[in-house]
Protein backbone atom coordinates (compact mmCIF):
# COMPACT_ATOMS: atom_id res chain seq x y z
CA UNK A 1 0.00 0.00 0.00
CA UNK A 2 2.95 2.31 0.63
CA UNK A 3 4.00 1.85 -3.01
CA UNK A 4 0.58 3.02 -4.17
CA UNK A 5 0.62 6.02 -1.85
CA UNK A 6 4.10 6.93 -3.09
CA UNK A 7 3.06 6.43 -6.72
CA UNK A 8 0.01 8.67 -6.27
CA UNK A 9 2.12 11.35 -4.58
CA UNK A 10 4.63 11.10 -7.43
CA UNK A 11 1.88 11.49 -10.03
CA UNK A 12 0.50 14.55 -8.21
CA UNK A 13 3.96 16.08 -7.93
CA UNK A 14 4.66 15.54 -11.61
CA UNK A 15 1.26 16.94 -12.57
CA UNK A 16 2.01 20.04 -10.47
CA UNK A 17 5.33 20.43 -12.29
CA UNK A 18 3.64 20.04 -15.66
CA UNK A 19 0.88 22.50 -14.69
CA UNK A 20 3.50 25.13 -13.86
CA UNK A 21 4.80 25.05 -17.42
CA UNK A 22 3.14 27.52 -19.78
CA UNK A 23 3.78 29.52 -22.93
CA UNK A 24 5.78 32.18 -21.12
CA UNK A 25 8.30 29.81 -19.49
CA UNK A 26 8.44 26.77 -21.79
CA UNK A 27 11.49 28.05 -23.67
CA UNK A 28 13.44 29.46 -20.68
CA UNK A 29 16.60 27.39 -20.07
CA UNK A 30 16.67 25.36 -16.83
CA UNK A 31 13.73 24.14 -14.75
CA UNK A 32 11.04 21.59 -15.45
CA UNK A 33 10.22 22.92 -18.91
CA UNK A 34 13.49 21.47 -20.25
CA UNK A 35 12.54 17.98 -19.17
CA UNK A 36 8.75 17.92 -19.42
CA UNK A 37 8.81 14.83 -21.65
CA UNK A 38 10.76 12.95 -18.97
CA UNK A 39 8.30 14.19 -16.31
CA UNK A 40 5.40 12.90 -18.41
CA UNK A 41 7.07 9.50 -18.83
CA UNK A 42 7.74 9.26 -15.07
CA UNK A 43 4.10 10.08 -14.37
CA UNK A 44 2.94 7.38 -16.80
CA UNK A 45 5.22 4.79 -15.13
CA UNK A 46 3.78 5.68 -11.71
CA UNK A 47 0.26 5.58 -13.14
CA UNK A 48 0.98 2.13 -14.56
CA UNK A 49 1.86 0.87 -11.07
CA UNK A 50 -1.41 2.22 -9.69
CA UNK A 51 -3.42 0.73 -12.56
CA UNK A 52 -1.78 -2.67 -12.06
CA UNK A 53 -2.66 -2.65 -8.36
CA UNK A 54 -6.23 -1.60 -9.19
CA UNK A 55 -6.50 -4.49 -11.66
CA UNK A 56 -5.35 -6.91 -8.95
CA UNK A 57 -7.88 -5.47 -6.49
CA UNK A 58 -10.66 -5.60 -9.12
CA UNK A 59 -9.91 -9.26 -9.85
CA UNK A 60 -9.98 -10.11 -6.13
CA UNK A 61 -13.25 -8.21 -5.64
CA UNK A 62 -14.86 -9.97 -8.62
CA UNK A 63 -13.68 -13.33 -7.29
CA UNK A 64 -15.13 -12.67 -3.82
CA UNK A 65 -18.37 -11.38 -5.33
CA UNK A 66 -18.81 -14.52 -7.45
CA UNK A 67 -17.82 -16.80 -4.56
CA UNK A 68 -20.33 -15.23 -2.19
CA UNK A 69 -23.11 -15.22 -4.80
CA UNK A 70 -22.54 -18.94 -5.33
CA UNK A 71 -22.53 -19.60 -1.58
CA UNK A 72 -25.76 -17.63 -1.14
CA UNK A 73 -27.43 -19.43 -4.04
CA UNK A 74 -26.39 -22.82 -2.67
CA UNK A 75 -27.64 -21.91 0.81
CA UNK A 76 -30.96 -20.69 -0.58
CA UNK A 77 -31.37 -23.81 -2.69
CA UNK A 78 -30.70 -25.98 0.36
CA UNK A 79 -33.07 -23.97 2.52
CA UNK A 80 -35.93 -24.22 0.05
CA UNK A 81 -35.47 -27.99 -0.31
CA UNK A 82 -35.59 -28.44 3.48
CA UNK A 83 -38.79 -26.44 4.00
CA UNK A 84 -42.11 -28.20 3.58
CA UNK A 85 -44.16 -26.87 0.73
CA UNK A 86 -46.61 -24.22 1.81
CA UNK A 87 -50.22 -24.16 0.74
CA UNK A 88 -50.95 -21.18 -1.44
CA UNK A 89 -52.95 -18.48 0.29
CA UNK A 90 -56.64 -18.54 -0.49
CA UNK A 91 -58.07 -15.60 -2.31
CA UNK A 92 -60.80 -13.72 -0.40
CA UNK A 93 -63.54 -14.54 -2.92
CA UNK A 94 -62.67 -18.24 -2.76
CA UNK A 95 -62.94 -18.12 1.03
CA UNK A 96 -66.34 -16.40 0.70
CA UNK A 97 -67.65 -19.09 -1.67
CA UNK A 98 -66.40 -21.92 0.54
CA UNK A 99 -68.04 -20.30 3.58
CA UNK A 100 -71.34 -20.07 1.70
CA UNK A 101 -71.12 -23.76 0.77
CA UNK A 102 -70.42 -24.77 4.37
CA UNK A 103 -73.34 -22.66 5.63
CA UNK A 104 -75.67 -24.15 3.02
CA UNK A 105 -74.59 -27.70 3.84
CA UNK A 106 -75.04 -27.15 7.56
CA UNK A 107 -78.54 -25.79 7.02
CA UNK A 108 -77.70 -22.40 8.45
CA UNK A 109 -78.38 -20.76 5.15
CA UNK A 110 -81.37 -21.54 2.96
CA UNK A 111 -80.80 -22.82 -0.54
CA UNK A 112 -81.38 -20.35 -3.33
CA UNK A 113 -84.86 -20.40 -4.72
CA UNK A 114 -85.38 -20.21 -8.45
Amino acid sequence: MDEITAALAGIRSRLDSLASINVTNILIPGGPQERYHAIIEEAYVALGLVETEIDVLRAELEHQHARLDEARDAALAGATQEQPSKKPLARPFDVYLKTLDVLKQSGQMPEEQE
